[in-house]
């Protein structure tokens, strides 16, 4: 009985590696041409979240200091390293002892400008530094809306003097304002919301188990709970937040883009424009995943163009670094977010608009 146990558990084993490298291999034909993928390592599951985020009551969440070096994130490049100031600014780390005039650049946004999956120094905002010869502030953040995003640049220019403000655009990221209820309308006019944190609700997950570790260095046991598991986990995302001025969104995007181009000219900063950024033009993404973008992009792109050319705001609009490359070229700009090269070239696209 025992000698039988032995083989069943062995062929199961075997089973289950033949499975794994067969779906290794698979994967690894079928996305070839992606110069960013590769599936024998571990795989896009981590047990442990790095943590460098506090509650703030006009912003829901801010950046707080921290410091992660060679970091296993699953997607980023690796050995990245992530450090935030005592200012919630990610750091640049570039050795430059003296600027240009002591100018400052602030800069906000989302992911792309906080340089999601890469470390410090391959940011867009570290290259700009470099290359201007400015001091350059970047305080975005991941998962920053618009509203967030702007919010933060007025409360930053009223901290200290800048000379110049570039606030980022990734248009997929308006709905973050509506679903989060950032921007609100009270008695027919729109206004940011306030926040008050709510009571923290333990992770159900509080020790490592053996199926944690299957997902993080199995495919097969990764892929079955991302496709199948997740169906039938009816476990809710527990928010960590609730608006305190009101709730409703009952507003058009028109008024919306107006409202935000609003508080854009609020800020005390001569010098302000306005950067878009896009997803994956490439075909490392599916074509449906490209047109969904698109389409959204479109949904704002008219009436954002048009309200600020009637502001004589000056839009940096980076679809032009992307629009003549060759399809192996656009591969390399984009893995999720922008690559260090695809950094490298809106920094370039920046610099050569703004002539510092």
């Amino acid at each position: 009985m025992k000698k039988t146990l032995i083989i069943i558990f062995s062929l199961i084993l075997l089973f289950f590696f033949s499975l794994e490298i067969s779906l290794r291999s698979y994967l690894s034909i079928k996305h070839i041409k992606n110069p960013h993928i590769n599936y024998w390592g571990k795989t896009w599951y981590r047990f442990d979240h790095l943590k460098f985020y506090k509650f703030d009551e006009n912003l829901i969440s801010v950046p707080t200091e921290a410091s992660y070096k060679n970091v296993d994130i699953p997607r980023w490049k690796k050995n990245s390293n992530i450090t935030i100031n005592k200012n919630g600014f990610r750091e640049n780390k570039n050795l430059i002892t003296e600027y240009k005039n002591n100018k400052k650049i602030l800069v906000t946004g989302g992911s792309f400008v906080f340089g999601r999956q890469v470390s410090d120094n391959e940011t867009w905002p570290s290259c700009l530094e470099r290359k201007a010869k400015l001091k350059v502030n970047n305080g975005s953040s991941p998962g920053y809306s618009p509203g967030q995003s702007l919010r933060n640049a007025l409360i930053e220019s009223n901290k200290e003097k800048y000379d110049y403000f570039i606030w980022s655009i990734f248009f997929d990221d308006f709905r973050r304002d509506v679903n989060n209820k950032f921007i609100i309308k009270k008695n027919d006019k729109l206004y940011f919301n306030k926040f008050k944190e709510i009571d923290k609700t333990k992770s159900q997950i509080n020790k490592k188990k053996i199926y944690h570790y299957l997902k993080e260095f199995s495919f097969v046991a990764y892929f079955f709970d991302l496709k199948i598991m997740n169906k039938f986990n009816k476990t809710q995302k527990q928010i960590k937040f609730e608006s305190v001025l009101g709730d409703s969104t009952n507003y058009t995007k028109e008024e919306q883009i107006k409202f935000l181009i609003n508080e854009f000219l609020k800020i005390q900063i001569d010098k302000k424009y306005i950067l878009l950024q896009y997803s994956d033009q490439s075909e490392n993404s599916k074509k449906s995943t490209r047109d969904m973008y698109n389409k959204i992009s479109k949904k704002y792109y008219k009436s954002l163009i048009d309200i600020s050319l009637k502001n004589n705001i000056q839009i940096l609009d980076t679809k032009t670094i992307f629009m003549n490359m060759s399809e192996k070229d656009k591969r390399l700009v984009w893995f999720d977010h922008h690559t260090a090269y695809g950094n490298l070239k809106v920094c370039d696209f920046i610099a050569e608009k703004l002539n510092f």
